[in-house]
């Protein structure tokens, strides 16, 4: 699970591949002040890494997909706010995402079998 702060936009994290060649994640998205309380909620699931390429995938989060107190969108309600199966990654650009072995405020990068941040 990755977790982080409204006001840290855009919030890049990246995987590092060890053994694992699919891995999923959940995206979660919180007010500071109330770490507890889940602004905004998204799996993502059968994500394929690319042997030998560094790519990523964008998650949309948006604002049509909030929660409202303890309660989210329930999934087949709005296509935007539902779960990611097995979604395709893209070409890494720089421009979005920062570089391996690079992190932006708001950027980690995980390793899939630990799930520990990786150069901390």
């Amino acid at each position: 699970m990755f977790r982080a702060p409204l006001g840290a936009f855009p919030i890049s994290m990246g995987v590092q591949a060890s053994q694992t060649e699919v891995f999923s994640a959940r995206v979660q998205l919180f007010r500071s002040a109330n770490p507890n309380l889940v602004v905004v909620s998204r799996n993502v699931t059968g994500v394929r890494f690319v042997r030998g390429e560094v790519r990523m995938l964008v998650v949309p989060v948006k604002r049509a997909c909030a929660c409202q107190g303890t309660s989210c969108p329930s999934p087949g309600t709005n296509p935007d706010c539902d779960d990611l199966e097995s979604p395709q990654t893209v070409p890494l650009d720089p421009t979005i995402a920062p570089p391996p072995g690079e992190t932006w405020p708001g950027g980690v990068v995980f390793d899939t079998e630990t799930a520990a941040p990786l150069g901390r």
